[in-house]
Order: C-alpha cells, then structure tokens, then sequence
C-alpha cells in the first residue's frame, strides 16, 4: 500500500522537529533533558518484556545467525540493549532527525543498522528475513489506519517462517473523528483476531485490550511443504488409481500439529478431495507422515497434489503419478473354523469362515467337501476399499468324521484345495442321530431377523455359540424365567453373539457361564489388541451393532465377561446384574475380566443401575470409547479397581456405590482401586461413594476433569503410601474439589500430584482429608497389592 503523501510528510516533519526538541523526551516520557545514561535505563523493564519473548525462538539457530527489526527505532533507546541477542539487527523510523541521533547512539554496535523509512511498507527487506520483528509505542502515534494494518501486513511478510512479532498497539475505544501524530489510531481485539487469521500467522498472545498499552504476539507458521509422495503400501513412486492399493502416502514438512487431524486436512488430488485416513506423529526432523485413499475415477497420469487445511492451502503443488491398476487377483487370507477362529483345519462347529482379498463381487464363491456343495453360504463385505469379503458356511450334511478334502473357488478360479478334519461334535449335528433338543429349538428361534422373539422358559444347556443374524435389526429378544447355560464342553466367543445389527433388545434372561466346568482362564490383552479377539466364552458379545438394549439380565460364572461390546453407538445396559465372574491368569491370579466391557469406539452408551459382585477383575472396563455415562451402579466385593477408563473422552461417572475393593487378596494381580481413568478426558466424576479399598481411592491422567463431592472412605487398606486421589502425568486442567477421603495416610497422601506436573497445572481445593489407621489395621497386613 502507498503511503499518502501528505499523511507521510505530516509523520515525517512533526517527529523530526520533536526529535529537534527534546528527542529523549517524546520517546520515553519521562522528563526532559535526560542524559543519555538515564534515558537507556528507563528501557530496563521493557527490554525483560521482549526478552522474554525471545524464547519462542528456536534454539536450533544460534546467536549468530539471527536478524532482528524494531520498527519506529526513534534514537535507539531499544536497539542498543537488544542487539547483544542478534547477528544483525535494523531499526526503521519515519523521522530522520531520529535515525540521526540512532546513528551516534550505535556507533559502537556494527552489526546495527538504521533506516529512514520512506512509507508505511517496509520495501526495503526480503520477504521471510526476520526471525524477531517488534515495536513499542509507535503504532499509537500515527494518524491513519490505513498505515498501522500496511505496517502490520508487511511485518507477517518479512518474518521468517518460525518468526516471532511482538507489537504494541494503541487498543483504547475509537472516541475520535480525527487522529494525530501524537494520539494516533485505535485498533480493536476483533480487528487483531481478523487480520491475524487473514494473514494466517498464529495469535499467541493479546493482552491489555481496550487499552492504550494492548500487547500482541505472533508467530509465522513454519512452511508446510510435501517433501515425497509414494504408494503407501509398497513405497513405489505409482499409486493404482482405484482398487485395494490406491493409498498414497504423503512426507510432509513441518505439518501444524496442534489444528490438524482428519476432520481438518484435506489431500486435493487433480483437484479432488481423497480420503485422508492416516496422520503420524512428527519426526524429530519434522516430517510427517499423512495417508490418503485416492477419490474414486481419478484420472491416470502426473496429477497435482496439495493440502488444505480448513480449506486454506496449506503446502504448494507437488505431482503425483498415478497409473492405471492392475488386475484384481483374489486371494484367500484365512480359512477357518467359523466359532473357534484359531482352528484353521479342525472343524468342530460345522460352520468354516473364509476370508478373500481383491474380490468385487462375490457371488461366484463355491466350496465343496469331496464334491459335495456347502450349504447356508453368509457373505459380508468387511473392507470395500480393500474388497475384502467374509464368508460363512455350514459342511454338508451326512459328512463323516475324519480327514477331508475342501475346494473353494470363485467362478472358476480355485482358492484353495486343502484338507480339513471333522469332529465328532460336527458329525452328530449333521448326520442328525439325535432328535431336535432344546438348544436346536433356541437356535432355530433366534435365527429371525426382526420382529419379537420369546425364548422357552427353564435351563437350556448351549454347546456353542449361538450368533443372531448380522442383518438383524428392530428385535427384540426377551426370556420367560430363561435360563441359558454353559455346557461343560461349551466353546465359542459368548453364549450370545451379535455380528453387527440394529436396534436390538435383551431382557428378562440370565446367563449361566459354567465357569467351574469351562474353564478359568480369561487373559486379557493389552489395549494393543482387541478384548473380543483374544477372552473367549463370554456371556454376549456384541460388535459394529447400532442401537443396543440390555436390560433386567443376569449372568453369573462366566469365565469372561458377563457382556463385551465393541465398534456398537447407542448403547443401553439397564438393570443388569453380573456376578462371581471373572478367570484367571495363567499363574492363578485375576487379570482383569469379569464384569461389563466396553471397546473400539463404542460411543453414546449408558450403564445404569446395574450390580457388579465377586468379579475377580474390574467390574466395568471401556478402551477407546466417548460420550457415556456410568451412573447409580453398585459394586461390592471386586478383585480390582470398580471402573477402569482408558482413552475415554466426554463420559460422566456419578452416583455409584462402591466398596469392598481388592479382595479377595490372595488372588490380585495388579491394582486394586476405585476408579483408574487414564487419558480420560473432559469428564465427570461426582456424588460417587468408595468404601475399602486395598489401595486408594482414584488415579487420573488427563485433561479438564472435573472431581467433585465424591465420598472416598477406609481407603488404603494395605497400608501402603497411596493418594486417595492421584493425579499422575500428563494431567493438567482437571478441578479436584470437595471430595472427602479417609484412611491410612490421607491427611498426607489426600490428593497428590505426580511430580513433574507444575503445581498450577490442576485445581486442588476444598477437600477434606483424615487418617483412619485404625480401619486400615483390620486387614492381614501391608506388601500383598502388587
């Protein structure tokens, strides 16, 4: 932008006869005539001020190698003590009386150089030069608008990518028609917030609005740039323009961690948005890795590939080839018992699962067993990107026990030609020796797809399995004083499965795992691996179903868990009762089933007024699951911690009864608290009693919980040091307020922080702590909770 001249001449002459005047004075304003000594020492506190600032520069670049611009330098008054922190640094003013007497103040300083600025631009400099661009009472002394925002564009201009700007700007209300060389122009919070987005360096900081001292800092974003592009399944230079190989991977430099995630990049492909499914973390060197699915009917060819990041460009245009795919070759990933997953050649069930790769359409699929058709055939397509298909199928009927051979193919492509052994158990089903019983009845029964279903009354005995159709939807499944029980030789994931489905009820049923005749052993995995995968004989399993309701359902001695759900949204548990639930470890000590689990995004559910007792591991467990509530439960003798939260954002816990927890001792592995809730977030937790716990009361990791009036009692009763409420790393921004906490140690140990957080991090405050050694005595002694 031009400078008017008249405005500029204006600037030009009345700042250089007050430099004539009494320069020291109309700079600072302290009072005339000061000698130069005093005049550089009225800078002191002002000079801490920026200085401080410095610290969001990179360390990475020395001392050295540094440039620094104050804008509106006047004699130099800051210049001097700021030039010890730069390489090279520049002063501009409007006046030249000014710069004169900067000149003599600096003769000592080579490295500062001084300029007399010609119009509200700052022409002079390259773009991306600066790494620190300030200026102090400056912009409140010049009359037009229009030259306070040019100078302001230009310094996000001459700032280097990483570049800091630390300005004062004149924020009183605009009261004035016309403005001087003296009382200049105000500038309002909103116009800085406007400009900075326009601008697009980031706001770090606005203070003092609405006053003549409003203080800013800016930071240029570092450049996102796209450093390589290749196929992110094979590392080649090509990506398939469609099919299961059409992902490419992005190396991006220096992507804005804080704001990007799926929901706010964009990958634009010839102009069109694909599929952005994978964000890494950054390198040390900055880069980043981004995965993105090609658009469907892209063309083929050296196509122009960018980043958007809420729809403003974010990188230049790099080129991407894409070439047409190859020919799909199906491929047969898995085969095998369809209950007991990891029996690949021993079927006992009479039901096999196939998996296939690169299929599109799946109704060519045949198998036989010597020549003999399969029957009941079930598809469902699990990875339409991928066209990765799973198929269901019963053997067919008469089929002897012993060795055989299967074929399976697609169209008249073979699969696979591979022997298989079948069990007794899979020979009486389908010679049909028996007569239809009880079980064969209910499976018959729950095989409907919809509508109401109303199971026998009385005890029916389950061998395996029984899985609800996957396309069921608005069933509703309901007991008649039904009991469903483990047999002995039971196997299988749960007694009930749901492989996905709609709007489905369970009521007035009970489940009886046979825990004794079973089995006892339920390892659960790390939260690397999927709770459903790997703890069989549950009581229902339920996965991807949308709209579930469990309530006034029993289940007891089951060797997993009493439910287990995962990838479900709209989930009701209501007046559910589990108990004496739980296995094992391997060494004859609890690791953590038993109870309810949630898992891989359920999200929206509630547990409510539900019973938990003698669960040999956490009575309720979510991973990876938002915006529920746990609310008016009871838990009463629980060999580990009552609620167990890890990656949980959004949820409330309130209004439940718990006490009795880590016993019984001699069979914990582990913790043994109230709740641990690790990476929860923005969650509640109020109103809730604890009573004897072995341990403490709660261990939170997170951010913006709020912990209030919740009754912790007869905590620590293995006389360890524990928190009653421990707030371990990374914890920050959570409110710990009117909790009352008892038990050994609690005046000491009522609510603790983890060293390495700062002690302002979280709210801690009107808690009311008390040791109660003597409560904690009643147990048989310290040393036996780990």
């Amino acid at each position: 932008m031009k400078l008017p001249e008249d405005v500029h001449d204006r600037m030009r002459e009345e700042w250089n006869e007050r430099a004539r005047e009494d320069a020291h004075y109309f700079v600072a304003f302290g009072r005339r005539e000061q000698d130069d000594e005093e005049f550089f020492a009225t800078a002191t506190d002002l000079i801490r001020e920026l200085e401080t600032e410095l610290k969001r520069l990179s360390a990475n670049v020395p001392v050295a190698a540094r440039r620094a611009l104050e804008i509106g330098c006047g004699p130099g008054r800051l210049i001097r003590p700021m030039s010890r922190h730069f390489g090279e640094i520049h002063g501009i003013d409007v006046s030249d009386e000014m710069i004169t007497h900067a000149r003599r103040k600096l003769e000592g300083i080579p490295h500062a150089h001084l300029h007399a600025a010609s119009g509200s631009d700052l022409a002079m400099f390259p773009s991306d030069h600066f790494d620190f661009v300030y200026s102090y009472a400056v912009f409140q002394h010049i009359p037009s608008a229009d030259v306070v925002f040019s100078y302001l564009r230009e310094t996000a201009r001459v700032l280097k990518p990483g570049g800091i700007a630390r300005l004062q700007i004149n924020g009183l209300p605009k009261t004035s028609r016309e403005y001087t060389t003296w009382a200049g122009v105000r500038v309002t919070e909103e116009e800085i917030h406007n400009l900075t987005q326009e601008l697009g360096v980031q706001l770090l900081s606005l203070t003092g609005a609405g006053t003549q001292y409003m203080w800013t800092t800016w930071r240029k974003p570092l450049r996102c740039t796209i450093r390589a592009i290749c196929n992110a399944l094979t590392s080649e230079q090509a990506v398939p323009a469609s099919g299961r190989m059409a992902c490419a991977a992005l190396t991006i430099a220096n992507l804005p961690g804080d704001d990007c995630d799926l929901n706010s990049l964009e990958v634009r492909i010839d102009g069109i948005a694909g599929t952005v499914c994978y964000i890494g973390p950054q390198a040390h060197n900055t880069l980043t890795q981004v995965n993105v699915f090609l658009p469907p009917g892209v063309r083929t060819g050296l196509l122009p590939v960018a980043l958007f990041h809420r729809g403003r460009t974010l990188t230049d245009v790099r080129s991407m080839r894409v070439i047409p795919p190859g020919p799909a070759v199906p491929r047969l990933l898995a085969l095998t018992d369809g209950v007991n997953l990891l029996s690949p050649q021993r079927i006992e069930s009479g039901l096999m699962k196939a998996v296939i790769d690169e299929v599109d359409d799946i109704a060519g699929f045949s198998a036989d067993v010597d020549g003999t058709q399969v029957t009941d055939i079930d598809t469902f397509r699990t990875d339409p990107r991928a066209e990765r298909w799973e198929v269901n199928f019963h053997l067919p009927a008469k089929i002897a026990t012993g060795p055989h051979t299967l074929k399976v193919r697609l169209g008249k492509r073979l699969l696979a030609h591979t022997g298989i052994e079948v069990a007794t158990l899979c020979l009486l089903a389908a010679l049909g020796l028996h007569a239809a019983t009880p079980e064969d009845n209910l499976r018959t029964l729950l095989q409907a797809k919809t509508g109401s279903v109303q199971l026998p009354s009385g005890t029916i005995e389950i061998s395996r399995e029984i899985a609800i159709p996957p396309s069921a939807h608005d069933l509703d499944i309901h007991g008649n004083n039904t009991i469903l029980k483990a047999a002995p030789n039971f196997r299988g994931r749960a007694l009930l499965v749901f492989p996905r489905g709609s709007k489905i009820k369970v009521r007035n049923l009970s489940l009886d795992g046979s825990r004794d005749a079973v089995g006892h052993i339920a390892v659960v995995p790390p939260e690397s691996q999927l709770i459903s995968r790997v703890v069989a004989n549950n009581g229902i399993l339920a996965e991807g179903v949308a709209g579930l309701e469990i309530s006034a359902v029993k289940a007891a001695h089951v060797d997993g868990f009493g439910i287990l759900i995962g990838s479900s949204h709209d989930v009701r548990l209501n007046d559910v009762e589990i108990t004496e639930s739980g296995g094992f470890d391997p060494e004859r000590r609890n690791n953590g089933a038993g109870g309810v689990a949630l898992e891989d995004g359920v999200t929206n559910f509630d547990i409510s007024q539900c019973r938990f007792g003698g669960i040999r591991g956490n009575a309720i467990t979510v991973r990876l699951s938002n915006h529920g509530r746990i609310t008016n439960n009871e838990f009463a003798v629980i060999a580990r911690d009552a609620i167990v939260v890890r990656h949980g954002n959004a949820l409330v816990i309130e209004d439940n009864l718990i006490r009795q927890i880590g016993s019984p001792l001699e069979e914990l592995a582990g913790r043994a608290e109230c709740m641990r809730l690790e990476d929860f977030n923005d969650g509640i937790v109020r109103n809730n009693g604890c009573e004897q716990t072995l341990l403490g009361g709660m261990v939170i990791t997170g951010s913006r919980n709020t912990i209030s009036y919740n009754h912790l009692l007869h905590l620590n009763l293995a006389l360890k040091n524990e928190a009653g409420i421990g707030l371990a790393g990374p914890a920050t921004g959570n409110t710990i307020e009117g909790n009352v906490i008892s038990g050994s140690g609690m005046n000491k140990h009522c609510v603790e922080v983890a060293p390495a957080l700062p002690k302002d991090a979280n709210k801690v405050l009107n808690n009311d702590c008390s040791d109660e050694a003597s409560v904690a005595g009643l147990r048989s002694g310290p040393g036996k909770a780990e």
